[in-house]
């Protein structure tokens, strides 16, 4: 198989496989780099070949990984700090905030009268966690200075709904779904499995609606980053980040409006973290 390269009003080749991967790799020839098969081809970027892909996606996990070893440790302190500054910024926040849970509390009660018994746990988780991961895309666009308006949240579901819709039936049911069915049965004991495996699970895959909507990652690359950033970060890392998302799992309880306060805090901290330290 022969491929040319096309660079501004130049075509450049013939390449064999081997010389194009050596390209890929050297740098000299970047995902949106456009190639054909002939002289006579339409020129398409060259991550859009299915041969291609692997190897950029494979540069890229090799760039993310190195990102990580240099993510210094975090104080608790300095991190709420963060999170503080950004409410005092937006504190239209707890309105927005306000809003989210208002649709939350409102989709789980319908879905409730709709459906019964753990269908209805199901179908609630999904909605809860969905209604999560756009949450998170807002305050990361307001913690970078950046308006959220009824565009972005259209273009947010049409480039990224159906892949946070596969990822919140990864993640939905095991955080929100499977508390509320060991509620009906445990009572409180539930708030056991909230507390402990449940956001520990929420935690080892926050980072994933993020990489999904603000990196274009697929789901299954999203999740693998998610996992594997977690375990990068060190156990003093980790606990900072689980503390900070521990602390609007014991505010829920309490009814919504300690998470008015706390759910902006705690999520822009990490967005900030996320923005610092897991950029391109």
């Amino acid at each position: 198989m022969e491929y040319y390269i096309y660079k501004e009003n130049h075509c450049l080749g013939p390449y064999d496989m081997v010389s194009m991967v050596r390209k890929i790799r050297n740098g000299h020839l970047p995902p949106e780099g456009r190639i054909g098969y002939s002289r006579a081809d339409t020129p398409k970027p060259a991550i859009e070949f299915s041969e291609f892909y692997p190897i950029f996606e494979e540069i890229r996990n090799e760039t993310f990984e190195a990102e990580q070893e240099s993510i210094p440790v975090q104080e608790l302190g300095a991190m709420f700090k963060d999170g503080l500054e950004f409410y005092k910024l937006h504190i239209e926040m707890s309105a927005v905030t306000g809003l989210f849970l208002l649709l939350a509390a409102g989709g789980v009660w319908g879905l409730s009268l709709a459906l019964s018994g753990p269908l209805a746990g199901f179908a609630g988780s999904l909605w809860g966690y969905l209604l999560l991961a756009f949450y998170q895309t807002v305050v990361l666009r307001k913690s970078r200075m950046q308006l959220y308006t009824m565009s972005h949240f259209r273009q947010t579901l049409r480039r990224s709904g159906f892949r946070l819709l596969w990822l919140s039936l990864f993640i939905g049911p095991v955080t929100f779904g499977l508390p509320a069915i060991l509620f009906s049965s445990l009572g409180p004991l539930a708030l056991i499995w909230v507390l402990f495996p449940g956001s520990l699970l929420l935690m080892l895959f926050f980072f994933t609606p993020l990489l999904v909507v603000d990196r274009g990652f697929s789901v299954s690359s999203a999740l693998n980053h998610s996992f594997r950033q977690a375990r990068m970060l060190g156990v003093n890392n980790f606990s900072v980040l689980y503390v900070l998302l521990l602390v609007n799992f014991i505010g829920a309880p309490l009814m919504a409006l300690p998470l008015l306060f706390t759910l902006p805090i705690t999520i822009s901290a990490m967005c900030v973290f996320y923005d610092e330290y897991f950029h391109e």
